[in-house]
């Protein structure tokens, strides 16, 4: 199998990195530009947040950005170039889905709405755009450019 992906400094191997700020579960996990973003989730005590932690793999630190807009669980996300764009979740831990969509700008570290996703799509939004179209183009689903 032949794969896109740089060879591993650690082949096969697990190695401990610095813990997260702000232990969370339930969260978005998006990689760009080589950092790695978790966004959203659960924190103190499973209820819903609002913090954005980002893991910069090349320091091996930590660092606060810009709040995510809505405390919430479950967010789907992706990357395209220098943005990541985030796709509903639940509010309520977890009793409510919501249709709200936003795009964070890593040069600005400003995050800023988007157009909602549509009744049908709010509960499981990564499943629905993957049985849409299983290949790189699945983003496209998400972002509105077919139904």
């Amino acid at each position: 199998m032949t794969s896109v992906a740089p060879k591993a400094a650690n082949p096969g191997k697990w190695i401990e990195q610095p813990r997260m700020p702000i232990p969370t579960g339930e969260h978005a996990v998006i990689e760009c530009q080589g950092k790695i973003h978790s966004v959203a989730g659960y924190a103190k005590h499973r209820v819903d947040q609002n913090f954005h932690q980002v893991f910069d793999p090349k320091t091996g630190s930590w660092s606060l950005k810009a709040p995510f807009p809505l405390p919430c669980n479950h967010v789907a996300g992706v990357s395209l170039g220098s943005k990541i764009y985030t796709f509903g979740g639940f509010i309520e831990q977890n009793r409510c889905p919501h249709s709200k969509c936003f795009v964070y700008d890593t040069a600005t570290d400003q995050w800023a709405p988007i157009a909602g996703l549509e009744p049908a799509a709010r509960r499981h939004v990564g499943d629905r755009t993957r049985r849409q179209d299983p290949s790189a183009r699945w983003a496209r689903c998400a972002l509105g450019g077919m139904a």
